[in-house]
């Protein structure tokens, strides 16, 4: 789909995969010098006004990273949010401020979940509310 020749000028594009508008949620491959790069989105959403973010990538050289990304949480600081993908636990976050995030990445020999379109990552409370969530 790219020349090699345009791919070597390291410019960068970003394709759009599918049809359709540029949602949130719509996963975005990025070609550039180094390679191709997936990236997928999920807009989480839940008991209001707590929102968030999951993000997914994959780089062609093989490394993957995940991050979720709440705010608005109505929980006390220091509460310790557990980070779910299809009901597996992958990793906590600590309120902070009504925010807080979780960055894993396999770089730093951390386990990164697969997502693919239709994965479901849910952000829970200590005692089994959910927070948010949303769908790859």
């Amino acid at each position: 789909m790219f020349s090699k020749s345009w791919l070597g000028m390291g410019l960068m594009a970003l394709v759009v995969v599918g049809a359709g508008s540029l949602a949130p949620d719509a996963p975005r491959v990025a070609a550039q010098s180094g390679g191709t790069t997936l990236t997928r989105f999920a807009a989480l959403t839940g008991s209001a006004p707590a929102k968030g973010q999951a993000r997914f990538r994959m780089r062609a050289n093989g490394r993957t990273d995940f991050s979720v990304e709440v705010q608005n949480v109505n929980l006390p600081n220091g509460t310790a949010l557990l980070v779910t993908v299809n009901g597996a636990a992958v990793g906590q976050i600590a309120v902070a401020l009504g925010r807080g995030q979780l960055q894993l990445e396999s770089e730093r020999g951390q386990a990164v979940p697969a997502v693919s379109p239709g994965t479901i990552v849910s952000v829970i409370a200590p005692n089994g509310m959910l927070v948010v969530s949303g769908r790859f």
